[in-house]
């Protein structure tokens, strides 16, 4: 991590600087170093909030968030975390982070034994559950919509396709059997022409005969 920020750094890759914060802080709680994880979430959210990158801030405060309610066992300071993201997620209309919120906010609240607030988190939960699946739904109708309609199409273009291809064969069929009408019809009037040739010569040469006949 230490080669990947100074790279970061280097060349003011911001964003690339905030993930590694993020994954640093994501580390450090794992191996129960929390109040250094939380430095780095911190870190994180600062950054972001520099790079007015919204989703990114409200990513980092409900991190912090979950450091204090699962980590650290102080519920009732994470969910001023969570408040701050959510309000941001809502700004967003980001459904996946109110999604995430809700879910942590409800099971701090439970921590506390505040059920009332809880179930009130629970049913925000639920209602953005279902907008989401109704979106995914609607997504997948849509895609499977285009879909039908594309295979649809590139049917009617193969169908038309084949028409043309079966017209052009007609089309080169019939002039087939024209062009072979119209060489057997000048054959055959060659050859009527050589027969009435033949005959005519034939016809002087029988008028022909009865004079030498007579000479003789």
């Amino acid at each position: 991590y230490d080669k990947a920020i100074v790279i970061a750094r280097k060349t003011h890759n911001d964003f690339g600087i905030s993930l590694i914060y993020i994954n640093l802080g994501m580390a450090y709680c794992e191996k129960g170093e929390f109040l250094k994880g939380l430095d780095y979430f911190q870190r994180a959210k600062d950054m972001k909030e520099q790079m007015q990158d919204r989703e990114g801030v409200a990513i980092a405060l409900i991190s912090i968030g979950n450091v204090y309610s699962y980590f650290m066992n102080q519920p009732l300071r994470a969910i001023t975390f969570y408040k701050d993201g959510a309000k941001l997620a809502k700004e967003m209309n980001n459904k996946r982070v109110l999604q995430n919120t809700y879910t942590a906010m409800s099971e701090s609240y439970l921590k506390l034994n505040d059920y009332k607030n809880a179930y009130e988190y629970y049913k925000l939960l639920s209602e953005v559950k279902d907008t989401i699946l109704n979106i995914e739904s609607s997504k997948q109708i849509t895609e499977m919509q285009t879909k039908y309609e594309s295979e649809k199409k590139e049917k009617e273009i193969q169908l038309l396709t084949k028409d043309k291809e079966i017209q052009q064969s007609e089309a080169q069929q019939q002039k087939i059997i024209r062009n072979s009408f119209i060489v057997a019809s000048l054959l055959a009037l060659l050859l009527a022409l050589v027969l009435f040739n033949r005959y005519l010569i034939k016809k002087k040469a029988n008028q022909k005969l009865p004079e030498q006949n007579a000479q003789i």
